[in-house]
C-alpha cells in the first residue's frame, strides 16, 4: 500500500491518498488521527475522491475524520494562501 500525504491538521492528523490502483481517479482518502480515544481506530478510509472528501468534510457528512472536535464547528470557509498573510 501506498501513501501520498495532501493535508494536515492543525492537531498533527494527516489526510493521504491511497494509491492502490494505476488509475489516480480512483484512488481513496485514507486520514491517520495523530490522537484518538480508547478503542478508536487511528485509520479511517474514505472511498471517495478528494474533491467530495472535502466537501464533505466541511458540511459535516461524513462525520469529521480528525481529532480535534471542534473542526466541525461552522461557519468553514476557504482562504487561500494568498490571502491569509
Amino acid at each position: 500500500m501506498r501513501l501520498l500525504p495532501i493535508a494536515r491538521s492543525a492537531n498533527g492528523d494527516a489526510v493521504f491518498w491511497l494509491c492502490d490502483p494505476r488509475d489516480p481517479d480512483s484512488w481513496d482518502i485514507v486520514v491517520f488521527r495523530h490522537q484518538s480515544g480508547y478503542g478508536e481506530e487511528r485509520w479511517i478510509r474514505f472511498e471517495m475522491r478528494f474533491a467530495e472528501f472535502l466537501l464533505g468534510t466541511l458540511s459535516g457528512t461524513p462525520p469529521s475524520p480528525f481529532s480535534d472536535a471542534s473542526f466541525v464547528e461552522p461557519p468553514h470557509a476557504y482562504q487561500s494562501w494568498r490571502q491569509h498573510r
